[in-house]
């Protein structure tokens, strides 16, 4: 009977799983269908007074935004509630095992401030750098016949890739500290749960508690620190995802408005040539010459 009701709660726990990324895919996919358009018009009126906008970046945070939504990261947060529920029940246990979770916590959330502090400026300067070195892009692309004619595309590509490079090496910087962080937090979530393992265990042999509650001290000690362990990894899809949003923000604030359009007249299915003339390629007599339609 306990193999039944625990596989009965598995199949529940995955049932209700499913249906939260589900939920989450539609939510993300009204997002697209909802934003999208009124971000590509307003883009489109900020780059015509702005050249050095370029109109794809709102696409892209929009992007951003709806993978931080639809993907792991936001179920952590979705998960810290249950968390207060799962210390409770540990204090119920004992309250040995209950102050060794709460340190677990207090732990890990200092760990995830500390990988904020310790990344935040880097990529903020990267994320900014990576912005302008693609509107750089697009602004020669879309110039491209007077870049290539005037000979600057060496130029150009030498130029960008040195910029690159110092961007790369910002990257490198904050990941490699970031991975640092993450490195210690994992031995300290390992700590921790062999801490309550032992605790259990000197419980257990004190006659305090029964070797049941050994097990049951180590599950909920995990489903405590699940969601703040994951805050340490998502932390920084978070920044991406709100630094993302307030580009949107301005985005909205400062897009010129068009309340009014000039009324033009309907197209006619009319075409005229005047003057025409066409060269071949390779060739110096043209073989349109004068040509009217």
């Amino acid at each position: 009977m306990l193999t039944i009701i625990t596989l009965s709660a598995f199949a529940c726990s995955a049932m209700l799983e499913t249906c939260r990324y589900l939920a989450m895919a539609k939510i993300g996919d009204w997002i697209d269908k909802t934003a999208t358009p009124d971000l590509i018009v307003r883009s489109i009126r900020l780059t015509s007074v702005q050249s050095s906008t370029s109109s794809g970046e709102a696409i892209r945070d929009l992007g951003v935004i709806k993978n931080f939504i639809t993907g792991n990261g936001i179920f952590s947060l979705f998960d810290t509630p249950w968390s207060l529920i799962y210390l409770v029940v540990i204090f119920m246990i004992h309250t040995s095992t209950g102050f060794i979770a709460i340190a677990g916590i207090i732990i890990l959330v200092s760990m995830a401030i500390w990988n904020e502090l310790a990344t935040k400026r880097i990529l903020q300067e990267t994320n900014e750098e990576t912005i302008r070195n693609i509107n750089a892009i697009d602004v020669a692309t879309r110039n491209a016949e007077v870049v290539e004619a005037m000979g600057m595309s060496e130029f150009i590509v030498s130029d960008w890739c040195k910029r690159n490079d110092q961007n790369r090496a910002m990257q490198i910087k904050a990941q490699n500290r970031s991975n640092v962080i993450t490195g210690i937090t994992k031995f300290l979530r390992s700590t921790l749960q062999i801490s309550v393992i032992g605790t259990g265990a000197l419980l257990a042999i004190t006659a305090h508690k029964t070797a049941g509650s050994i097990i049951a001290a180590s599950i909920l000690m995990g489903r405590v620190l699940a969601p703040f362990d994951a805050a340490v990894h998502t932390w920084k899809f978070l920044n991406q995802a709100r630094m993302s949003y307030g580009r949107l923000q301005r985005l909205i604030l400062t897009s010129p408005k068009r309340e009014q359009t000039m009324a033009l007249p309907e197209p006619e299915g009319k075409l005229e040539f005047d003057r025409v003339f066409f060269t071949p390629y390779g060739s110096n007599k043209p073989t349109v010459k004068e040509y009217h339609l």
